[in-house]
Formats: structure tokens, C-alpha cells, sequence
């Protein structure tokens, strides 16, 4: 019995001794292959005229009624352009569901005659003939009373 315990205790510290002196020749190897350090991240300047703002409140977007449902604004910025207009991004919660909701945009841009470029399950493009482009895009929600979040993508082209 003492014999099987002795081979047994060579073997288990044999293991030991192999898995230790190999360790660092993993982890160094680990290191060259997957933990590479990346290159220093590039910063982005921005023209001084570059400016996001806040929106307090909802902002009607030329020839684009405003969603006649329940909704409220959840959140919205809008960033004036060099090149002339203005961006905004501004989110909306309703109770409407999505479907309501991208049917009335679907109808709304082709009775004041805007182009749809792309009409998707998730979103509607489309171009004003006045220079106007809008991106409406629609999120179900799962919880709560409110069934869609929809965000309007709207460039206003100055006059």
C-alpha cells in the first residue's frame, strides 16, 4: 500500500512540477497572440462650428406633419450643418403599435410629396424635393404602456 501511495504522490508532484515551469511559457505565448496592444485611438476634430444641442421640445419638420397619435418625445438633439440646415434626431414613445405607426409615416411622406427610397420592416427613407431627407425608424417595446419608439432622422435643408 505504501508503494501505490508512494507512485502515486511521484506522479501527482511530477504533474505539478511540469504544469508550473510550463506556465509562463503559455501565458508569455497567450500574451503574443491575443493580447497584442492595439494602436493608440485617433482623435476626431470637429469643424468649430460643429454643435450639438438639446431639444426641450418636439420641433415641427417642414413638409412632415407631426404624428397625429399619443406620443411623447423622449429625447432629441439637433446639430446645425456647415454645408448648410440642420440635423435632428429626435425619439418618440407611443401607445400606437409599430405598424400604426410606420403606416401613418409610410402615408404621411407620400401625401406631401415626399420620394421613398427604402420602406423596410424597421424603417422608411425617403426625399423631400426640397432638399429635406428623413430616416423613421420604428422599435417595439415589451414593457410598459407605451408599444413603439420611433426616431426621426430628419436634415432640414436651408432655404
Amino acid at each position: 500500500m505504501s508503494i501505490a501511495y508512494g507512485r502515486g504522490h511521484h506522479f501527482i508532484a511530477a504533474a505539478l512540477i511540469i504544469t508550473v515551469s510550463a506556465a509562463p511559457a503559455l501565458s508569455q505565448g497567450a500574451q503574443g497572440s491575443q493580447f497584442r496592444p492595439r494602436a493608440p485611438l485617433k482623435e476626431k476634430h470637429f469643424d468649430s462650428d460643429y454643435k450639438v444641442t438639446a431639444l426641450a421640445q418636439p420641433v415641427d419638420c417642414p413638409d412632415l406633419p407631426r404624428f397625429t397619435g399619443k406620443q411623447r418625445m423622449v429625447s432629441g438633439i439637433y446639430t446645425p450643418r456647415k454645408e448648410g440646415g440642420t440635423s435632428y434626431v429626435i425619439n418618440y414613445a407611443t401607445s400606437e403599435d409599430v405598424n400604426t405607426v410606420r403606416n401613418w409615416y409610410r402615408q404621411a411622406f407620400t401625401s406631401n410629396q415626399w420620394q421613398i427610397t427604402r420602406d423596410q420592416d424597421n424603417y422608411i427613407k425617403a426625399h423631400h424635393p426640397n432638399g429635406h431627407y428623413c430616416t423613421a425608424s420604428f422599435n417595439p417595446l415589451r414593457t410598459g404602456p407605451e408599444k413603439c419608439k420611433y426616431t426621426l432622422n430628419f436634415f432640414q435643408k436651408s432655404k
